[in-house]
């Protein structure tokens, strides 16, 4: 009821973004013979739409869409006493950017989440340190994403699909060598070619190959893409950044069509 209340009546999927603003929140519901009120339920309906009016007033943005919200019990089962349920919501914000990367688009792989990333050739070197090759590509996926015109709303089932390099090899490369060895970007210090700088070409590469595990591989029957969380990671128990990739959660879920507009928050 909450869930499916709160995406047909504000969320939108017809609404093209290139960044997803999630946040998580918490409700507890009290529980008597394996039941909840209908009282206590419309108490944790206000709870929760007051947060995800929070969080959407909070970005500053202009041109901004509550996309959907995902509800699911934290604990096991029903039971007598109270329930911790959580809810992830989503805002987007508007597009700004270009669909493919251009000529001086040279990132580093990833740490953008530690202002650590940003340009590593080009005339940008240096500059943009809070964003990274992960960060970048996310942004033109979501631009890319086919969006249904019309009145449009996600709601459940929605599944998150885990990603990494070595879940998609690139079935036109043979030799592993860190050269677009898979659809994510990979690379290995004791293996040729190491690098943490994505040129452009290959950027734009990963992109094409995020965007086939998106749709095709990854993608569950009957669901629809709705965003990709991708990170610029690297394995702890490599020293000094040996072990580098991209690796991430899509989320899909069930588009329907709303036969009213999202209501404003």
């Amino acid at each position: 009821y909450i869930e499916t209340t709160l995406n047909l009546t504000y969320g939108s999927a017809s609404f093209p973004f290139e960044r997803m603003n999630l946040d998580t929140f918490y409700v507890q519901m009290p529980v008597n013979a394996d039941s909840v009120s209908f009282a206590d339920v419309q108490q944790a309906y206000e709870s929760l739409f007051g947060n995800i009016t929070a969080q959407y007033h909070a970005m500053a943005a202009e041109n901004k869409q509550f996309i959907f919200c995902h509800l699911r019990p934290l604990e096991n089962q029903l039971k007598n006493g109270s329930e911790t349920w959580e809810m992830v919501s989503g805002v987007g914000e508007g597009p700004i950017n270009l669909f493919t990367f251009g000529l001086n688009d040279y990132w580093k792989w990833g740490l953008g989440w530690i202002n650590m990333g940003g340009y590593c050739g080009g005339p940008y070197a240096g500059t943009h340190t809070d964003s990274d090759a992960a960060y970048e590509i996310a942004k033109k996926v979501r631009l890319r994403k086919p969006v249904p015109t019309g009145n449009y709303s996600y709601i459940a089932p929605f599944v998150n699909v885990e990603i990494y390099p070595e879940y998609y090899r690139n079935p036109n490369d043979t030799i592993i060598d860190n050269i677009r060895d898979f659809l994510l970007f990979r690379s290995v210090n004791w293996l040729p070619n190491y690098t943490q700088c994505i040129p452009p070409e290959d950027m734009n590469f990963y992109l094409s190959g995020v965007e086939t595990i998106i749709y095709n591989l990854a993608k569950p029957a009957g669901l629809h893409f709705i965003d990709l969380n991708l990170i610029g990671d690297y394995s702890l128990g490599t020293p000094n950044f040996g072990y580098i990739f991209h690796g991430g959660i899509i989320n899909y879920g069930t588009l329907v069509i709303n036969p009213d507009p999202p209501m404003d928050l």
